[in-house]
């Protein structure tokens, strides 16, 4: 009898678990939404948005192509800054998180003036990343 109402409150204990984590699992607000679509939309693998009341912070997974210059990579960023500071118009900082698939992850803060600049042509593409602060999540060399 004694293992039996164990193993009744081991199933309970599961069952409450599993639907806890479906309760409060992430689960973006539209304009978060719209931001993922937009950059999922665009060949990047856009996890997560969170817009705070200044701040959008982007959470992706960029693949390592050793094909390819940085350009291409810092392209990328700048995408997905102005495609932040375009769809929320209250943001005044824009923060990615970038996670490659070695493991090694960075932080990248830029503020909205810096990417309307660029956007507009008045800041080169190396003033732009000069602009940018990065700070690195993971055990890899500083950026």
């Amino acid at each position: 009898m004694k293992k039996i109402t164990i193993l009744i409150i081991i199933i309970i204990i599961v069952v409450l678990a599993v639907c806890c984590f479906f309760l409060f699992r992430y689960k973006p607000s539209p304009e978060e939404k719209a931001i993922l679509d937009q950059l999922n939309g665009e060949e990047i693998t856009a996890e997560k948005v969170h817009i705070e009341s200044d701040k959008v912070i982007i959470e992706y997974s960029q693949a390592i192509d050793f094909t390819n210059e940085d350009g291409e990579l810092y392209a990328t960023w700048a995408y997905i800054f102005s495609v932040a500071a375009d769809m929320n118009p209250d943001a005044s900082t824009i923060i990615i998180n970038c996670k490659f698939e070695d493991g090694e992850k960075i932080k990248l803060t830029t503020d909205k003036k810096t990417i309307t600049l660029f956007i507009n042509g008045d800041l080169s593409p190396t003033e732009f990343l000069k602009k940018i602060q990065t700070e690195p999540l993971t055990k890899g060399p500083k950026i």
